[in-house]
């Protein structure tokens, strides 16, 4: 079990157990069996003789909920001047806390930024929506706002207002979803202010020519049609950001969009991108994507197909994927027979004991290809790898299985082949 969630579990039945000791007695607490005490009671020498900074971390990971917080401040000394004194607990303000959080949070952490959680609410038929709440809360606060993570339905109707009436200057990062699923995605106005740095819309679409969007280190766009960004416009896009680090497209219908099959677009140098994520797109979205980027600096790929494609766009997709391959230590290789389907990924048994930041920078790469030839790519994927490489080959098919048996003998790497039909 991870050690954080076994911590994080010990320090709220800590919470809970000083909270009922602190609380004056009552008819129903008499029946429990839980010991009450007089003052203030110590945790344990373990938990409080921890460095601040560490008891923030763990703190942050722990308490989501603010009433948490405040509870564990009211009974407790040792971690109170922690608590009412680290600014990040009364920088967020989500939806979920409540309405008796929402004026607290923002009464203490009036000086500092603001973000913004707003979720799909389920309003019982008695009840009112608390969202409208918050907005009325948060608007005279817009300009403290650096982070808006929205998920909303498409039918709310305070949504888009939002956005339009409040001037959000200072907003650098914003996340927006629409759930569920609508056919055309919903347009909202963001206006003027400073550079946005993280991205991330999900059937959501922006004015694509506003100058919010040249600082931009991560982009994520996600289920977009009809008004989305065409390739032109996400060409140009790309190139007005040069601190771009983190790109993922996903079910992009690109080839809807005006003018598409009139259009060819060069290529362009991304020479700070080192994530990239591709998935569910259509084969001539793909092809003209992938001729379009070239991106030097790739630690992490990951490029799924939804549709057939030609075979030419297999080779190219590995060149552009080669230094991922190549810096990769293991590698695993499907290849099913029966759907024409060749998967090559990076195994990483370890990567859930490492920090996020380590994570982030290792090479990896986790190919779709879907190709009536998948030997040809494989015999490509072994000249990539050196002798300090091991290959996992996992197949339906004997004569693939044979033929790659055969390749390991001309090849430096350590080739493993698993023929699942002679495993039954």
């Amino acid at each position: 079990m991870d050690i954080l969630y076994q911590f994080k579990t010990k320090l709220l039945e800590t919470i809970n157990a000083l909270y009922w000791r602190e609380r004056p007695s009552t008819q129903w607490d008499s029946r429990r069996e839980t010991p009450r005490s007089a003052g203030h009671v110590a945790p344990s020498a373990f938990i409080h003789n921890l460095p601040r900074e560490l008891l923030i971390e763990i703190f942050l990971s722990a308490l989501e909920n603010p009433l948490d917080v405040h509870r564990l401040s009211s009974v407790c000394k040792y971690w109170r001047g922690t608590i009412l004194n680290c600014p990040y607990y009364w920088q967020v303000i989500d939806s979920r806390q409540g309405k008796r959080c929402w004026p607290q949070i923002l009464r203490r952490g009036k000086n500092g930024p603001l973000i913004a959680q707003i979720r799909v609410c389920k309003v019982p038929w008695y009840g009112t929506d608390p969202i409208p709440h918050l907005i009325q809360l948060i608007t005279p606060e817009s300009r403290r706002i650096h982070a808006i993570d929205w998920t909303v339905e498409p039918s709310t109707p305070y949504f888009q207002p939002f956005f339009e009436n409040v001037s959000l200057l200072h907003l650098t990062k914003l996340t927006v979803s629409v759930w569920p699923w609508v056919p055309v995605p919903v347009p909202i106005h963001i206006g003027d202010g400073v550079p946005l740095r993280q991205l991330d819309l999900d059937r959501v679409t922006i004015p694509w020519d506003t100058p919010r969007l040249g600082g931009l280190e991560t982009l994520s766009l996600s289920n977009l049609n009809g008004d989305s960004p065409t390739l032109p416009q996400l060409r140009h896009i790309l190139l007005s950001a040069p601190l771009l680090r983190h790109l993922s497209i996903s079910n992009w219908r690109a080839e809807s969009t005006p003018g598409f099959w009139a259009t060819q677009v060069s290529s362009i140098t991304l020479p700070s991108l080192t994530v990239l994520e591709v998935r569910s797109l259509s084969a001539i979205v793909h092809s003209r994507l992938l001729s379009m980027l070239d991106v030097p600096s790739l630690t992490k790929v990951l490029w799924n197909c939804a549709d057939g494609w030609a075979l030419a766009l297999g080779p190219l997709l590995l060149r552009r994927s080669a230094q991922c391959v190549k810096a990769s230590p293991e590698i695993v290789i499907n290849w099913y027979k029966k759907n024409h389907t060749l998967h090559i990924r990076s195994k990483m048994r370890d990567e859930w004991s490492k920090p996020q930041d380590t994570i982030e920078s290792c090479k990896s790469v986790d190919l779709s290809i879907q190709t009536s030839n998948g030997f040809r790519l494989i015999k490509q994927v072994g000249r990539l790898l050196s002798n300090t490489s091991s290959i996992l080959f996992e197949t339906d098919s004997k004569r693939a299985a044979k033929r790659v048996r055969r390749l390991a003998l001309r090849s430096n790497a350590l080739i493993e082949v698993q023929d699942f039909i002679s495993l039954c």
